[in-house]
């Protein structure tokens, strides 16, 4: 998974012994295959009006893997096929031998990266070639190419990279390279783990909110922002921040009173929080039944490099909760592992569920939270 938003699927085709990295290169034909396989499946899956799914990407993967290539998911929902060919590239970069990777990064069954990488001495440089579907055909749109600043592939299972990529079309854009940072899960994960992490973390994930960043139960929400969650349910659920009935209030920034009942359905739809502790959370008004409500500005924006949740293990409690294990990968930093915590939700007879609790796990290094800006605090209205 790289920091770009959309998602992407990887294609890794381990070459043999190779010459010195000046020799000619033969991309175009190493190519052909790929590119016709990624054609063929195009036509078949937009034939049927059902390109970009799950089970198309795992076909994909699938087919790959049956040919011989080593293929994964860069949403990172799907195991990689024969990930020794990577491991064993990266042994070379390791040894400081010489060897080729052969890397394709899908975005979808329309567009993807063709990433070849060489190294020699421990040093690998990376040539990328982006692909995408164009008038009835695959074509080569971009391409460029950089050596890796950072290199590393960690114990639980990640290759991670990153470097200054450029190419012509980034260039004549910007007048500079546009940086690389990305994060492929090499090892398997179990299927649960990658379901429950689609249905209970990624919807949130670490980004404009404290939930799994701070230590909280439902004995004792902690410092836990309701306004942040609020946002992220409103979108979810396709409900209006400001809903009917509520109205602005003259201060500094845009305020609003939004009506009690709708405040806390909201919230009460993933937690199990009665009207009075809520209350007691948030800026709420007595003598009209309301909560001020302030989205967040300019002044509480967010550094917009985020790690991203990967459950590793999940556990059934005799309660009925479940219990889930999760790495927080930062591809931006460059770890892979940056800070775990453990996420308890209760599923409930409706195929709904709700949060329980969430608790950071001990660690000898410590982790800041670096990106995450605390929301503006609204007036309370005892003040």
């Amino acid at each position: 998974m790289r920091k770009t938003g959309l998602g992407i699927f990887l294609l890794v085709l381990a070459l043999g012994g190779c010459g010195s990295l000046a020799e000619k290169e033969t991309f175009p034909e190493e190519e052909r295959k790929i590119v016709q396989l990624g054609t063929e499946f195009y036509e078949e899956t937009a034939a049927e009006n059902q390109e970009d799914t799950l089970e198309n990407v795992r076909s994909l993967v699938e087919q790959f893997g049956s040919m011989g290539y080593a293929a994964i998911d860069g949403r990172n929902q799907v195991n990689m096929s024969q990930p020794d060919l990577v491991l064993e590239f990266c042994q070379k970069v390791e040894q400081k031998e010489k060897g080729k990777l052969l890397l394709i990064e899908v975005l979808s069954p329309e567009e993807f990266v063709i990433y070849h990488f060489q190294t020699q001495e421990g040093q690998v440089n990376v040539k990328k070639r982006y692909y995408e579907w164009k008038d009835g055909k695959m074509v080569l749109a971009d391409s460029g190419s950089f050596s890796a600043e950072s290199w590393k592939y960690w114990e639980n299972g990640y290759l991670m990279f990153s470097g200054v990529y450029y190419s012509e079309e980034s260039y004549a854009l910007t007048l500079s390279g546009e940086e690389e940072y990305a994060a492929f899960r090499i090892l398997p994960l179990q299927e649960q783990c990658r379901e429950g992490n689609r249905t209970y973390l990624l919807p949130i994930g670490y980004e404009y909110n404290n939930l799994f960043i701070t230590d909280w139960t439902e004995e004792d929400f902690g410092d836990l922002d309701f306004y942040d969650l609020y946002d992220h349910f409103c979108f979810q659920m396709g409900e209006p921040y400001v809903p009917e009935g509520s109205y602005e209030i003259g201060l500094e920034r845009e305020t609003y009173r939004i009506p009690a009942a709708a405040f806390e359905r909201i919230i009460q739809t993933r937690f199990s929080i009665t009207s009075e502790t809520l209350q007691k959370k948030a800026a709420y008004y007595s003598d009209d039944d309301t909560y001020a409500y302030c989205p967040r500005g300019l002044q509480d924006m967010e550094y917009p490099e985020y790690p991203y949740p990967e459950v590793i293990d999940m556990t059934e409690r005799e309660d009925g909760t479940i219990a889930l294990t999760v790495n927080a990968v930062f591809p931006y930093k460059g770890i892979s592992k940056a800070f775990a915590h453990e996420v308890t939700v209760r599923p409930l007879p409706d195929g709904q569920f709700q949060y329980v609790s969430n608790h950071i796990l001990p660690s000898e290094s410590g982790y800041e939270f670096t990106w995450y800006t605390p929301r503006n605090k609204i007036e309370d209205p005892a003040d």
